[in-house]
């Protein structure tokens, strides 16, 4: 696994509750944010349980929940693998970093949850907060293995393919008490060309 190595983030500039949106960044431009049609739609459906798939332009797009830290740190652990989280701290240091990246850094475990699918064709995923406009984000250009931080969000270059999007949370306990961390992977699917089915994902190691 490769070190994490900070991307930038998915931020809400207007209330600490974050919804992301991962989509393939030519299609971003469909989406409107808080003035998308039926957002508020779309939206509900996901907290009661949906998938969260959105049609941009005939290109899927996946809602999810972040959680309500305002702002969710953006990792890449190598030329395809991308870890977004929630987390809080009232304090930093050199050995909370450590604890912290080794955190970022470990595979999905048994308990993650599959969220949805997103398709690459443009070598950009885009990884944004839902509640603003991207019209604008399709004429950014990244490069692969760059990352371009835009309005609330990043855009990464990344090998065009399949991406799923997990969710697994973790209770790591630090002096006792225990803390809520939400982890949103973005995965390619290189699993299928080793021929291992769905339910082995997260015992493979992620290079």
């Amino acid at each position: 696994m490769a070190a994490p190595l900070k991307q930038g983030a998915v931020t809400n500039n207007y209330s600490n509750f974050v919804l992301g949106l991962a989509v393939d960044a030519s299609a971003a431009r469909h989406w409107k944010g808080y003035d998308h049609p039926g957002y508020e739609e779309i939206t509900n459906a996901l907290f009661e349980g949906g998938d969260g798939r959105v049609d941009l332009g005939g290109v899927a797009g996946v809602l999810f929940e972040i959680g309500g830290c305002g702002m969710s740190d953006v990792f890449r652990l190598g030329g395809d693998d991308v870890v977004l989280l929630e987390h809080y701290s009232d304090d930093w240091n050199p050995d909370i970093e450590r604890q912290f990246l080794a955190i970022v850094g470990q595979a999905l475990g048994e308990e993650a949850e599959r969220v949805g699918v997103v398709e690459v064709t443009s070598g950009v995923l885009a990884l944004l907060h839902a509640g603003d406009n991207a019209e604008e984000i399709s004429e950014v250009r990244v490069g692969p293995g760059e990352s371009q931080e835009v309005e609330g969000g990043v855009l990464l270059g990344v090998p065009n393919g399949s991406y799923e999007i997990w969710k697994e949370t973790l209770e790591p306990k630090a002096d006792g008490e225990p803390s809520s961390r939400a982890f949103a992977w973005c995965t390619r699917r290189r699993w299928r060309a080793r021929g291992s089915p769905l339910n082995e994902l997260s015992s493979i190691k992620h290079v």
